[in-house]
């Protein structure tokens, strides 16, 4: 709904309903492929929804504010001691300006979220997964061929459970890590419909629960939690024209 031309507030939601069934490995190779091993045949019942509150600001002089909230509520009940219940709150403040006259926009804003788990899956026990992040990005237009772009994000992700895992000792109940990432990009007009564009950019991925906390057993395979798995880190880059 639009308030004025400048404030703009809106909702969105989601709402899914369903059941499946499944199964780990197959009985056998021949007559029994495809078919489930007796004591591996997961039935699901879940229940999903989100909503979305959100408020936009356009002000004077090429400014913008918006923010984006999330409420996400998960149920899985499923068979054999493996259901699974999550709420998830999200929210993000972005900040954009331009300056028209200098070819120049800055983006930089603030984001959060917070989930709380109760599995049986994971020990039957209440985990606690945050992620908090602050970025800027500049985009400057130089020498009216050349678009540059340089940004930067500076992540907190935090895993706070049992103090003893599998007989691994969890220090403070929590696994905490902190850790920045860069991009850069750039686009050249080499010709009137000819443009030549490069970018780099670092990727991270921080553990999930799941990953760190897991146990239950598939038939005769035992999965087990490991709450000293490390996070991932790499670059992506690439070189293209257009």
């Amino acid at each position: 709904y639009r308030l004025d031309p400048r404030w703009t507030i809106g909702i969105a939601g989601n709402l899914n309903r369903g059941s499946s069934r499944n199964f780990f490995y197959w009985r056998d190779a021949k007559e029994g492929a495809y078919i489930g091993t007796p004591g591996n045949v997961n039935i699901s019942q879940r229940t999903r929804y989100t909503i979305d509150p959100t408020v936009r600001y356009a002000g004077s002089n090429g400014t913008r504010h918006e923010l984006k909230t999330r409420l996400h509520r998960i149920r899985n009940m499923n068979s054999d001691g493996r259901g699974i219940k999550t709420n998830s709150y999200y929210g993000e403040y972005q900040f954009l300006k331009r300056f028209e006259d200098k070819d120049l926009a800055i983006t930089g804003g603030i984001v959060g979220s917070l989930a709380d788990v109760d599995a049986e899956l994971y020990g039957d026990t209440v985990l606690q997964a945050s992620n908090w992040a602050v970025y800027v990005q500049i985009e400057k237009r130089l020498f009216d061929r050349l678009k540059l772009q340089l940004g930067g994000r500076l992540e907190n992700n935090a895993i706070v459970g049992p103090s003893i895992v599998s007989a691994v000792r969890v220090p403070d109940n929590a696994v905490d890590e902190q850790k920045p990432v860069f991009r850069a990009g750039l686009n050249y007009q080499l010709g009137e419909y000819t443009y030549l564009r490069s970018s780099w950019g670092q990727g991270y991925r921080y553990p999930t629960i799941a990953e760190r906390y897991i146990s239950t057993t598939l038939g005769a395979i035992r999965i087990a939690p490991n709450p000293t798995v490390q996070s991932e880190t790499g670059w992506t880059a690439e070189i293209g024209i257009k």
